[in-house]
């Protein structure tokens, strides 16, 4: 089968031949040469080069050599029989010095005799020759067309996969919800002939905003827990201690690292100025340590100087960061034990604003992050903040405005889908109010009865 043409591109005319002669040998055949331009891909400059098209000729017509001797030495050269040796080609016989010739081909080339071969002046030319006319050479095929098809097919095998698994993640959320339906029916039936304590505890779950699995899972182990259904009390504190171990540990900060730096995260109007200020007074009143609170709200209308005036009034000190390097200074200058971070509030979906934040965030190597929550806000906001600030790692959550929600389990069914734990509660505006430290017990009891334990948080504050 003839050997199709096949095309060389090169910088040069010398650099393409030198390709023809490393791909296809001497005997390669220049059918034609020219110049072309590439066009700009992405921004870069066109690409000038010179290409070549060759092939080898079909080797049917050429003549086998007829060795004078089936005895010759290594490396020796095949003489021709005939009166014209000196038309014969060199032929290096692979068997030499071997002893031995192949009989099959001794028969051949007796019996077949062949013309010789185009002297060697008719191979590859010292010069090239003219090139052939534009329209009897088809065009090369443009390589930046191949790698626009080659990312136009990427692009759409990508956005198929995609289609396919938000498709599947579809169809796998809807047959958990129906498992999930199911259980909560099994469980409510159940529920229905149980003693009116453990009715009452369903309803009280329902009104507290708890999702309807968490509570169908608390009420079952409820039923099926050592404890009389009749007893409301046992029940409630059985509900009470279960509903705490569902929750992740609560969070401690480490307050012994200098400086300790603690950065506040989340929503616009979550009340983290406040408790920065809270957190500043109680951290010099239990542990007489230097505290400066560092704002980073500096673009909004007014906030520089709201911060400010909030911090005159509490006796905070405070110092206004309008940039990463500002704050890496105020650690540098070692003028406070702790630093506390207010940053500017936004949902976390816009990427420049969690990526200015990051920047301040990590202005110290050492570093917590606390995610400020309000906890009026319902289960489904509170878990798309959890996921949007997840970039920054925070820590754990704080709690703000407790005392004006009758509905705790909300932000108690987004702190258990989160993995989050508590680190704080404030139930108070004024800043002399101390922020409670994060007591799961204390949470659950709230959702239960309506009301903080305030032996639990007075212990917590002496902790």
């Amino acid at each position: 089968m003839p050997q199709q043409p096949r095309r060389f591109q090169a910088d040069s005319l010398d650099d393409a031949y030198d390709q023809v002669r490393t791909a296809l040998g001497d005997e390669a055949v220049i059918l034609a040469t020219r110049r072309a331009t590439a066009p700009s891909l992405y921004g870069r400059p066109p690409r000038t080069f010179v290409e070549v098209l060759a092939h080898v000729p079909e080797a049917s017509n050429v003549p086998s050599p007829v060795l004078r001797s089936g005895n010759a030495p290594a490396g020796a050269t095949a003489i021709l029989e005939g009166d014209e040796p000196d038309l014969a080609p060199p032929f290096e016989n692979p068997l030499a010095g071997s002893g031995d010739v192949s009989p099959e081909l001794m028969a051949r080339v007796t019996d077949t005799p062949q013309p010789l071969p185009p002297p060697p002046a008719a191979r590859v030319p010292a010069e090239p020759p003219e090139p052939a006319a534009p329209t009897a050479q088809p065009m090369p095929a443009d390589p930046t067309e191949d790698i626009a098809s080659d990312l136009a097919e990427a692009a759409a095998t990508h956005g198929r996969q995609r289609d396919e698994f938000e498709q599947l993640l579809g169809e796998i959320g809807e047959m958990r919800g129906m498992v999930e339906q199911l259980a909560v029916e099994r469980i409510n039936g159940r529920i229905d002939e149980s003693p009116a304590p453990l009715r009452w505890l369903r309803n009280r779950l329902r009104e507290q905003g708890l999702k309807n699995t968490l509570a169908a899972t608390i009420l079952d182990q409820a039923a099926d827990a050592h404890v009389s259904s009749a007893n409301a009390d046992s029940l409630r504190r059985t509900v009470e201690r279960q509903l705490a171990m569902m929750l992740p540990p609560a969070v401690h900060l480490d307050l012994a690292k200098r400086p300790a730096f603690v950065a506040l995260v989340g929503p616009a109007g979550a009340g983290k100025t406040t408790f920065a200020m809270k957190m500043a007074l109680e951290i010099e009143r239990a542990y007489s340590l230097r505290v400066i609170v560092a704002g980073t709200d500096v673009e909004r209308a007014g906030a520089p100087q709201q911060f400010t005036a909030v911090g005159a009034a509490a006796g905070v000190q405070t110092r206004l960061c309008y940039t990463p390097g500002e704050l890496r200074a105020l650690i540098a200058e070692d003028i406070a034990d702790v630093v506390l971070v207010d940053t500017p509030g936004h949902d976390g979906l816009r990427r420049d604003r969690m990526t200015e934040l990051q920047t301040f965030i990590h202005a110290s190597r050492s570093r917590d992050v606390l995610l400020v929550l309000p906890a009026t806000m319902k289960t489904a906001d509170l878990e798309a903040l959890a996921r949007a600030y997840e970039p920054v790692d925070p820590l754990g959550v704080v709690l703000t405005r407790c005392d004006n929600t009758s509905s705790l389990g909300e932000p108690f069914s987004a702190l258990v889908s989160s993995r989050l734990g508590l680190a704080y509660t404030t139930h108070l505006d004024a800043v002399s109010d101390a922020p409670r430290p994060g007591d799961n017990l204390a949470l659950t009891r709230a959702i239960m009865t309506g009301d903080w334990d305030e032996q639990l948080a007075a212990r917590g504050r002496a902790a």
